[in-house]
């Protein structure tokens, strides 16, 4: 068969150029519509490569031309996406230039970015925050410690973590009053591995990202803190008695050197704020809000009576990690008693602990 001389010089064409132009937008490095904190364990993961440069590359948010390196990420992205200033390497300048000026900026329909929360119990590793008080009057200080697994569950295969966290913002010191500082000498670079640390905060929604990466392909295991919030609480609350802050870990991608998905338990950090701590020291006053929990030992579910409405419902374990809050919708005051599940949960012994502006209450509970 012979084929017009047009189509043979089109294939001609086709097999001996470059692969054709795509478009990229500074700082997309996973190419899904948004700047955050997944972007940086893209960069992370590539780190060192190196690819064709953009022409007339900027890091002005705006649809860009670039040629596809053929590197791949697991997920088919092409590496040539991560190279956010468009240099023709990726490294560092490719968060501090784009994606930290890019954040949160988005194009065209969004994709997931692919958290992986795990459900308590399942023997999935925690990322746990642990606060150096749990109550405190108004302007105190505060530190919570930020901890990935432990020494008795540790995690295996660290490369990469990227967490979206929300907090009560009524309640911080409005300038310098939530700040973010990975450790120097934690388990995560224990092999002296840079980490690319990211902490983007917006304090008027109470909503931040944290990435943190290694750049060196290869994952480490261990278990432990690894950065810490410092926490100052506004000096001046108008009508305190008792309050509460809260910062919660809503999501979280833990990822291996191949990007592979590693689900994690997030936590929830609970402080209670008093105008007088000494009036909420003793355990008539901690206890003060009338709870009745049963049965007690349960197994499947248990249930929690009180005719308060609460500010917050939890469960947690003995190491004060929290395996289970209340929706919304169980906070308010209800007709029957609220129902906490208990499925898959290990026999031991927790605590159910909740509280509203009145007073707060803790009860144990034994599961079989």
């Amino acid at each position: 068969m012979k084929y017009p001389i047009s189509l043979i010089a089109l294939l001609f064409t086709v097999l001996i150029s470059p692969m054709h132009a795509q478009e990229m937008w500074p700082g997309d490095a996973n190419n899904n519509g948004v700047v955050n904190a997944v972007d940086v364990l893209y960069v992370g993961l590539a780190y060192g490569a190196a690819g064709p440069e953009r022409d007339d590359a900027t890091i002005n948010w705006e649809a860009q031309p670039f040629e596809l390196w053929g590197q791949n990420f697991p997920d088919g992205t092409d590496y040539g996406y991560a190279d956010a200033d468009g240099n023709g390497g990726i490294e560092d300048d490719d968060i501090s230039s784009a994606i930290l000026p890019n954040f949160g900026l988005t194009h065209g329909p969004l994709s997931p970015d692919g958290y992986a929360n795990a459900a308590p119990g399942v023997g999935a590793p925690q990322v746990t925050l642990s606060p150096s008080a749990t109550l405190v009057e108004a302007g105190a200080s505060i530190n919570i410690g930020l901890s990935l697994g432990n020494l008795d569950q540790p995690l295996e295969n660290f490369y990469g973590i990227a967490l979206a966290l929300s907090y009560d913002t009524e309640l911080i010191e409005p300038t310098t009053g939530f700040e973010f500082d990975d450790l120097d000498n934690s388990w995560i670079n224990a092999d002296e591995a840079e980490i690319e640390e990211v902490f983007v905060n917006d304090q008027l929604t109470g909503q931040a990202q944290i990435a943190l990466t290694r750049i060196n392909q290869t994952t480490i295991s261990g278990g432990g803190q690894v950065a810490e919030f410092s926490i100052i609480i506004e000096d001046i609350i108008v009508g305190l008695t008792v309050d509460t802050f809260r910062l919660r870990v809503d999501s979280v991608l833990l990822i291996d050197n191949n990007f592979k998905r590693i689900p994690a338990v997030p936590d929830t950090a609970t402080i209670i704020i008093a105008d007088d701590t000494t009036k909420l020291s003793s355990t008539r006053q901690v206890s003060q809000l009338p709870a009745r929990l049963f049965p007690n030992p349960a197994r499947q579910h248990c249930y929690l009576d009180t005719p308060q409405e609460l500010d917050f419902l939890k469960l947690v374990d003995t190491y004060g990690h929290t395996l289970w809050q209340a929706p919304p919708d169980l906070l308010v005051k209800s007709s029957g008693p609220r129902a906490i599940p208990l499925e898959n949960l290990p026999a031991g012994i927790y605590q159910v602990q909740g509280g509203n502006s009145r007073g707060f209450f803790s009860r144990k509970l034994m599961v079989q």
